[in-house]
C-alpha cells in the first residue's frame, strides 16, 4: 500500500495499482429507487423502482433539449437523443479527449478519507474513487482518468470542498480536499449517500438535422445527481435528485432561451400509460390508465419529474415551469399538429409550450380543440369531477412523454445557469387519489427539506429523522462554535467565532461563484463585520477560516 502522497514517483506507483473510477455508466441508488446514468446519450437512461423484490422500470428515459435565438434572431437547437450520432450533445469536457464518463462517490467513501487525513494529516489509504473526482486542479486526474482538469471553468468541473488547500479552488485530494455535491440546495449540512458526476457539451452543428448550418446553443455543461439513504422519509427514499449546470461559450447571447426535458413514462405496459401536472407543486406525473388494483392487492405505481429551479432570466430572476405539453409519438392517433416534432422550428415551440403548429395548448380533450389558453396538460386531478385530467377526459391511454420546461431566460457569453430536479416514486399501496396527494406531500418536504432554514429556538423537522440527526460527522469543517447574526441580513452582518481570531472570509453563490473575499489583518478579532448591502437577494454560502486553521461554512440569505 502506497503510505505517503508527498513524493510523486510514490503516488505514480502506487496509482499504478489502482482502477479506473471513470466508467462509462453507473446506476445510483437508495435501495429502492435507482437510475441510470451514462457518458453519452440521454440525461437520465432509466428510473425504476424496487417493486415486489424486482427492478421495474417507470421512466425509460430522460432527455435534455435546449432552444434560443441569437442576437441576429436565428435559432440555436441542442436536442440531446439516446443515440449518440443523431444527440446535439457529446459527453466529457471540450476539447479534452478521452474525458468522456461518469463519476460515482459515496458518503461512506468520503467519510473514510477525511478520517484517513485528519489522523495525521498524510493520506495513508488512497480510496480511487476520490482521488479520480475530475475537480479542477486535480493533480492526479492525469493518472487515474488519463486527462488533466485545468483548462475548462471550475464551476464546470466536479464541484468539491477546499477542505485541507486553504480554499484555493484547487482539488488536492492528497490534501485532505473532498467530493461534494455543490450547492444545489439551502440545506447543505446534509451530505447525500451518493453522488454521481457527469460531464458534457453541444457539438457546433446540429446532428439531428445535419447539413442545414443549424448552429446549436453553445453549451459546456455538467450534471451531478444525488440520492439520500432514509427509510424514515419516503420523500427521500423514493427519490434521486439531480441539477443541470449550463456554461455558456464567450461570446454573443442566447436569447429566448428555454431549457426543457423529454421525460419518457413507461409503467409497467408503456401503451397503457397517462399523464397529468400539479401546477401549485410543479410536479409532472404519469400514472397507468388502468387505476383499478391487480390481483395482489396493490394499485399501479405513479412515477414524478419534480422541477425545483429553473433557469434565471436576464434579470437575475428565477423562472419556474413555464410549461409541460405532450409529445405524442408519430404513429399516434392524434392531430397532426399533435405529434412528435420533425422540423427544428416545431421542437422550439414545444419547448414554448406550443404545438408544432403553433397552435397554443387550450384546456380541455387533449389541449387543442378548446377555447381556453393553458401553458399545462391536463392540470387538473385525476377523478375529480369537472377537472382537466386524462381519467375524466377518458383520452386513448397510450406512450407519454412530457416535455417539461423552463425559461425564457437569456444566457449571456461566458455566463452560466442551472436547472435542479428530482424524480419520484409513489408505490401502489394506495389508490391514484392518495398517491396524487402522497406527490404534492412530497414536493413540499422537498421544498422544506432543500430550502427552509429553521433558525432557533425553532426545530428543524427533519434533524428529528434517525437518518438526519445532529451530526458530528467530518463532512462538517465546523471546528469552533461560529455564529453569524442576523440571518437572513439586509445590509451587515456580524461574524462571531468566540475565542478564535478570524482569518478570511468568502461569499459563494449557489453557482460556486465567488462573490467576496475579506482578508483580515494580524493580531486579528474573534468578532468581524462584513458590509452585504451590494448583495442581491438570494441563497448564499458563507466560509471562513481561523487562525487555529479552524474552518466553518454557513448559509447565508441576503433580504
Amino acid at each position: 500500500m502506497c503510505k505517503s502522497y508527498f513524493l510523486l514517483p510514490a503516488i505514480f506507483l502506487c496509482v499504478l495499482t489502482l482502477s479506473a473510477q471513470k466508467s462509462s455508466s453507473t446506476w445510483i441508488s437508495t435501495g429502492t429507487v435507482r437510475a441510470q446514468l451514462t457518458a453519452e446519450g440521454p440525461l437520465v437512461s432509466t428510473f425504476e423502482a424496487l417493486i415486489e423484490g424486482q427492478n421495474q422500470e417507470l421512466i425509460g428515459e430522460i432527455s435534455l433539449w435546449m432552444g434560443a435565438v441569437d442576437p441576429a434572431y436565428n435559432l440555436e437547437l441542442s436536442i440531446q437523443n439516446a443515440n449518440p450520432a443523431l444527440s446535439d450533445f457529446q459527453g466529457g469536457f471540450r476539447d479534452v479527449p478521452l474525458s468522456a464518463g461518469v463519476w460515482k462517490v459515496t458518503k461512506a467513501e468520503i467519510e473514510q478519507h477525511l478520517n484517513d487525513f485528519l489522523d495525521n494529516g498524510v493520506i495513508d489509504n488512497p480510496i480511487p474513487a476520490i482521488f479520480a473526482w475530475p475537480g479542477k486542479g486535480n493533480p492526479y486526474s492525469e493518472q487515474y482518468n488519463g486527462f488533466a482538469v485545468d483548462t475548462f471553468p471550475g464551476i464546470l468541473a466536479a464541484p468539491f470542498s477546499d477542505f485541507g488547500s486553504n480554499w484555493d479552488f484547487e482539488y488536492d485530494p492528497g490534501k485532505g480536499d473532498f467530493p461534494t455535491f455543490g450547492t444545489p440546495i439551502l440545506n447543505i449540512q446534509r451530505p447525500p449517500d451518493e453522488i454521481v458526476y457527469v460531464p458534457f457539451h453541444t457539438k457546433r452543428f446540429s446532428a439531428l438535422f445535419p447539413g442545414v448550418g443549424l448552429y446549436t446553443v453553445p453549451l459546456n455543461c455538467s450534471a451531478v445527481f444525488f440520492t439520500y439513504y432514509c427509510d424514515d422519509a419516503d420523500f427521500l427514499d423514493h427519490s434521486v435528485s439531480g441539477y443541470v449546470n449550463l456554461g455558456r461559450l464567450p461570446g454573443e447571447y442566447s436569447d429566448s432561451l428555454f431549457a426543457s426535458f423529454n421525460i419518457n413514462g413507461n409503467i409497467g405496459d408503456p401503451s397503457d400509460d397517462y399523464l397529468g401536472y400539479i401546477p401549485e407543486s410543479k410536479v409532472t406525473y404519469f400514472y397507468n390508465a388502468d387505476t383499478a388494483a391487480m390481483p395482489n392487492g396493490l394499485f399501479p405505481p405513479v412515477v414524478a419529474f419534480d422541477l425545483h429551479q429553473g433557469v434565471f432570466d436576464e434579470f437575475g430572476d428565477l423562472k419556474g415551469v413555464n410549461s409541460v405539453i405532450t409529445l405524442n409519438p408519430e404513429n399516434a392517433n392524434v392531430e397532426p399538429a399533435l405529434r412528435y416534432p420533425q422540423l427544428p422550428l416545431e421542437y422550439y415551440r414545444y419547448s414554448t409550450g406550443h404545438w408544432r403548429d403553433g397552435h397554443p395548448m387550450t384546456i380541455g380533450n387533449q389541449g387543442y380543440w378548446g377555447t381556453v389558453p393553458t401553458n399545462y396538460i391536463f392540470h387538473g386531478a385525476p377523478g375529480e369531477p369537472g377537472a382537466w385530467s386524462e381519467l375524466q377526459a377518458q383520452n386513448p391511454p397510450g406512450d407519454r412523454r412530457a416535455l417539461v420546461s423552463t425559461g425564457p431566460g437569456r444566457l449571456l457569453g461566458g455566463g452560466y445557469n442551472r436547472v435542479f430536479f428530482s424524480l419520484s416514486y409513489v408505490p401502489g399501496d394506495q389508490s391514484l387519489s392518495g398517491q396524487w396527494q402522497t406527490l404534492r406531500e412530497y414536493s413540499t418536504h422537498k421544498s422544506n427539506f432543500f430550502y427552509v432554514d429553521y433558525f432557533p429556538p425553532t426545530v428543524d423537522p427533519y434533524d428529528t429523522l434517525p437518518c438526519f440527526r445532529p451530526t458530528t460527522s467530518v463532512f462538517d469543517p465546523e471546528k469552533t462554535a461560529v455564529k453569524i447574526f442576523p440571518n437572513p441580513v439586509y445590509d451587515l452582518l456580524q461574524i462571531d467565532a468566540g475565542t478564535s481570531e478570524i482569518q478570511s472570509v468568502q461569499i459563494v453563490d449557489l453557482l460556486g461563484r465567488l462573490v467576496s473575499e475579506q482578508q483580515f489583518p494580524v493580531p486579528g478579532s474573534s468578532v468581524v463585520q462584513l458590509e452585504t448591502g451590494a448583495l442581491q437577494p438570494g441563497i448564499y454560502v458563507l466560509k471562513g477560516k481561523l487562525r487555529d486553521n479552524g474552518l466553518f461554512v454557513q448559509k447565508l440569505v441576503k433580504r
